[in-house]
């Protein structure tokens, strides 16, 4: 197993000091700084998932993007699946225990035109991308997510939820639903994924990067598709143990991360207050970055079209950072005139999102926002 047996040689040979990067968070969640769009992205666009009587959901949950697809889970714990043009294509809304149902939609993913569902941690769903039912597998373990890498699935596991899993955090399926190998953390070493007893233990896909971020030990290891070991990111705030919940110390507690090609944007609570800091990978230098359109100041502002400040709620297949809103939503935030004094930087883009907003009504779905960050 490729991918596997590279993460395990990766974990287990000595780790170096120069493959870790150290980056000490408390002087940048001290440091507010205001962050325009247009210095920090490449592109926007907007999605507007149409509305048909077939397909009205409920708030969304969780939204990703993959290649053309948009698949939105739905409080209900319904699928969604449009095209990038807002075309509705089909929805998953059996819910059960028998064959093809789902009890409780964890995370989801597209490989090679086949939607996989991990339902209750505990069983994978697989459908083609005309909605049919195809196969299913039952899982002996509790698994957080999903994601698809060099043709496999990846899931992961955060704590050790049945007596046969020997404390492995992750397990690679083929697409036939087929076991194909395990991963065993290594607790010795520097550069080594060391699986503590309380770690938030989380992976995602950065295009052709498999980034692992573990918490107890401070750290984002990253491995590229070419099986090459990619300088990890050690950050210091200080004392998880200390931190119970992300507003309730003045020690940070990082609880939410996503990355780009340049930046990070990590979470946290620090100081009884909801902070984020925003980092740039290449001089390390950032700040944090408040969400709150009422104090231009502060936050991701959106001066490329003059919309919705921009606060990331996902990440697409290929990096790119998603958010969603209420038409209604924008439309008020439009008709703000504190805001009109912002500097928009391409016009043609500002009349396509004013014309989109034109066309909605109180039937239509959220708009999706869609950041290709630099």
């Amino acid at each position: 197993m490729v991918v596997l047996s590279f993460l395990i040689a990766a974990c287990t040979g000595k780790g170096k000091r120069e493959d870790m990067v150290s980056i000490n968070l408390i002087p940048l969640l001290n440091k507010d700084i205001r962050v325009n769009l247009s210095d920090c992205t490449d592109s926007i666009f907007y999605i507007q998932p149409e509305f048909t009587i077939e397909a009205i959901p409920g708030s969304f949950k969780k939204v990703k993007l993959f290649e053309d697809k948009v698949i939105i889970l739905d409080e209900f714990n319904r699928l969604f699946i449009y095209l990038t043009n807002g075309q509705y294509l089909f929805s998953i809304t059996n819910t059960g225990r028998g064959p093809g149902e789902h009890l409780n939609i964890w995370d989801f993913t597209i490989q090679n035109g086949i939607l996989f569902i991990l339902d209750n941690g505990m069983k994978i769903l697989k459908y083609n991308l005309q909605g049919e039912f195809l196969d299913e597998l039952s899982l002996s373990t509790g698994f957080l997510a999903m994601f698809s890498f060099n043709d496999e699935l990846l899931l992961y596991t955060q704590l050790p939820w049945s007596l046969d899993n020997d404390m492995y955090k992750i397990s690679a399926y083929s697409e036939d639903l087929l076991l194909k190998g395990r991963y065993y953390p290594d607790h010795s070493g520097e550069t080594k994924l060391e699986a503590g007893l309380n770690t938030f233990f989380n992976f995602y896909i950065l295009r052709d990067t498999l980034s692992v971020w573990e918490t107890d030990t401070d750290t984002v290891y990253r491995f590229s598709d070419k099986m090459e070991l990619i300088p990890a990111y050690r950050f210091y705030y200080g004392h998880l143990s200390k931190a119970i919940a992300p507003g309730d110390s003045k020690s940070p507690f990082p609880y939410f991360l996503f990355e780009t090609n340049s930046y990070f944007l990590i979470d946290c609570g620090f100081n009884n207050t909801i902070k984020a800091v925003f980092l740039n990978k290449k001089d390390l230098k950032g700040g944090n970055v408040i969400f709150d359109y009422e104090i231009l100041d502060h936050g991701f502002v959106n001066d490329i079209d003059g919309g919705y400040p921009f606060w990331p709620k996902g990440i697409s297949d290929q990096g790119d950072l998603l958010t969603w809103f209420e038409p209604l939503t924008l439309k008020r935030y439009l008709g703000y005139e504190e805001f009109t004094g912002i500097e928009i930087k391409d016009q043609q883009t500002a009349k396509r999102l004013r014309d989109l907003i034109n066309s909605t009504n109180d039937k239509s779905n959220p708009i999706i926002m869609v950041c290709r960050f630099k």
